[in-house]
């Protein structure tokens, strides 16, 4: 078992600097406010984070630093002795204020060290402390120290050994099978979520408590929602009816969907109709207009007349076109003739070294100057005359086409006046029999058109759709309603199905909020877990009191009192050092059936002289269950002789420091 071996203080309280040595059994005296109780609460933070100075989260730290200093330390040496030949561990804890923690083997945050602290030790802080102080159990409330009674006697409790506790605990109050399935499967679900919890019943309390709550709250919503008002029904129409209904519906409709193909027929008939009436318009009217081209139709004369014509028209554009062509002859000749003249006339204004501009090569010729340009006015006046015959023979030219294209025009009315009465002739050839065959198309048109369906069938068709309309139209109403009424009725079944389960499931969370509640199983089974509690403390409280006492502990109502003989007194009738007494002996069971090796008794000048002997008899008892005690009281003017037993030790707190009396070989 783990055991406390040393402890260091810098500035804690009123110490500046102390250092422990730890025996087997180890006292510490000083006279009134000489710094006992800040030895323990220093053992008590140091391995929890919290003691008598502060709250149990551990705020209000800082009186604990030593006035005129900026921190605090506490440092505990745990010794793990090896298991099978292995080598001791000593686990050194050091915790600062400010807040700050660090264990070796451990790593990590404040948080996650104290939680692997906790683990190693194998208690919660809450037990811990409890077991580092004679007072703090029994100055607990009585559901903490039933919770602590139950962590040491039912260590660790999983599900799975919860699960038959419940089942007992079910099946010894006779819940009914239905209920007792629905709160196994309740119960496991919780249990399971839970199943890391340090007390997983109490976080089973909690959650179905708040499950209770939940199903409680959605039960009356789902009451509220409750209703016997069904749709209301036409008169004679029940559920029962809804297949006839259903029946007459597809009848009327497929009759409707008939209706629909015949009015799409009457519409087709009408847009035949409309159609025909416009074929025997078009009949008639190429009949009308054949009889019109007949009356008009040209006479042989008239076409043999516009054939003259166009000959008559062709030898005019022919002569035009001789014409016209005897015009260009007359221009070209004039303008070659011109642009000839033009180039002598040049020549002789600029001869070249006395060269003739008649002459066929480089001769000279013995013209003199007056003669050539005598000869050069000549040919002037010759280019004038011709310029004016050239400007005649364009504009002749320009007459003589313009003659052409309205020969060319002549010839075209011609023939397309020969080409129209042409054409017309050949109409008139066929016009008595196409007449006649329009005829024929008129009268098979208007004999159609009198065998479709007159216009007042449509208004007909109409009547019978909207009759039909109204006939469904009251049916689906019908159906919908007894729809309505079927969905109601299933709602209302179904939510009458939810409610009885829900309800169901209240009756069954309200067994198990009994049954993880302080007064259920853990009741059960920490009144049998108690026996050997009871008997240990007893046991211890016999030799502390040399009389035949016995320690009693009722699991429900929860009470701790002391028995002899068949009386029983409540703790809380008990003297202030009886209670003392009984505080002593249950630290110790604490500590022992928590298995922390270590007993820290404060304040044991409480006892009597009497009880004082006792409590060293006692002592030497408790060696065997404890690897470490740690004892403090106050000492008067004298200070006491060293224990004379080995393993023991004294120390004296004074203002000067700490004296350690000798110890015992």
């Amino acid at each position: 078992m783990p055991k406390l071996t040393g402890i260091r203080l810098q500035d804690w309280r009123r110490h500046r600097a102390l250092t422990l040595e730890l025996a087997d059994v180890t006292f510490v005296l000083a006279p009134n406010r000489g710094g006992k109780t800040s030895v323990v609460a220093a053992l008590e933070y140091a391995l929890t984070g919290r003691c008598a100075f502060t709250d149990e989260a551990g705020r209000g730290a800082d009186v604990l630093i030593r006035h005129g200093a900026k921190r605090a330390a506490v440092e505990v040496d745990v010794l793990e002795p090896g298991e099978n030949g292995a080598p001791d561990v000593v686990r050194t804890v050091r915790r600062e204020i400010p807040s700050k923690l660090s264990v070796t083997g451990f790593e990590g945050s404040v948080t996650a060290q104290q939680e692997a602290l906790t683990r190693w030790l194998g208690a919660p802080p809450g037990l811990v402390a409890a077991a580092l102080n004679v007072t703090r159990f029994l100055q607990l409330s009585p559901d903490k120290q039933r919770d602590l009674l139950f962590a040491i006697a039912c260590p660790e409790l999983t599900p799975a050994q919860v699960e038959p506790h419940l089942v007992d605990w079910l099946v010894e109050r006779d819940t009914p099978d239905d209920l007792l399935t629905v709160a196994q499967a309740i119960a496991a679900e919780i249990l399971d979520e839970h199943a890391g919890a340090p007390d997983v019943l109490a976080a089973a309390h909690k959650a179905v408590y708040e499950a209770r709550r939940d199903a409680k709250r959605d039960l009356q919503r789902l009451e509220a929602q409750q209703t016997d008002t069904l749709p209301a029904l036409p008169a004679g129409v029940s559920l029962a009816d809804k297949p006839r209904v259903v029946q007459q519906l597809d009848r009327l409709r497929k009759e409707r969907e008939e209706t629909l193909e015949q009015k799409g027929q009457i519409r087709q008939a009408e847009f035949r109709r409309a159609e025909l009436q416009r074929q025997l318009k078009d009949w008639k009217s190429l009949v009308g207009e054949a009889q019109e081209a007949l009356k008009i139709a040209p006479k042989p004369a008239d076409v043999r007349a516009a054939e003259m014509a166009l000959a008559d028209a062709e030898r005019a554009r022919k002569a035009a076109r001789e014409e016209l062509h005897q015009a260009d002859v007359t221009v070209a000749r004039v303008r070659g003739e011109l642009e000839g003249i033009e180039r002598i006339v040049a020549g002789l204004g600029d001869p070249q070294g006395g060269h003739c501009p008649f002459a066929p090569g480089p001769f000279r010729c013995s013209i003199t100057a007056a003669e050539l340009a005598a000869q050069a006015d000549a040919f002037r006046a010759r280019c004038e005359g011709l310029k004016v015959q050239l400007a005649q023979a364009l504009k002749e030219a320009e007459q003589a086409r313009a003659a052409l294209a309205a020969a060319d025009q002549a010839h075209a009315d011609a023939q397309a006046h020969l080409g129209q009465l042409q054409l017309a002739a050949e109409r008139a050839e066929g016009l008595p029999d196409k007449i006649a065959e329009w005829k024929d198309r008129v009268e098979e048109t208007a004999a159609e058109i009198q065998q479709l369906p007159g216009a007042d069938a449509l208004d007909q068709i109409d009547q019978v759709l909207q009759g039909l309309a109204e006939r469904i139209a009251r049916g689906e109403q019908i159906l919908a309603t007894l729809e309505a009424a079927e969905r109601a009725e299933a709602d209302a079944d179904r939510l009458q199905a939810a409610i009885t389960a829900l309800r169901q499931r209240v009756e069954a969370l309200e067994i198990l909020v009994e049954a993880f509640s302080p007064a259920g199983i853990k009741a059960e089974l920490l009144r049998r877990g108690l026996a050997d509690i009871e008997r240990l403390a007893s046991g211890w409280l016999q030799q502390l009191l040399g009389e035949d006492l016995a320690c009693t502990i009722q699991a429900e109502p929860f009470g701790i009192g002391i028995r002899q003989g068949e009386h029983v007194t409540p703790y809380h009738a008990l003297s202030s050092s009886e209670q003392y007494r009984v505080g002593l002996v249950l630290q110790a069971v604490l500590s022992f059936k928590a298995g922390l090796g270590w007993l820290v008794l404060d304040g044991v000048d409480l006892l009597g002289p009497p009880d004082r002997t006792a409590l060293v008899r006692l002592l030497q008892a408790f060696r065997s269950a404890f690897a470490s005690i740690v004892v403090t009281a106050t000492i008067g003017e004298r200070a006491p002789a060293a224990p004379p037993w080995p393993g023991w030790a004294t120390y004296v707190l004074t203002p000067d420091g700490l004296e350690r009396l000798g110890a015992a070989a």
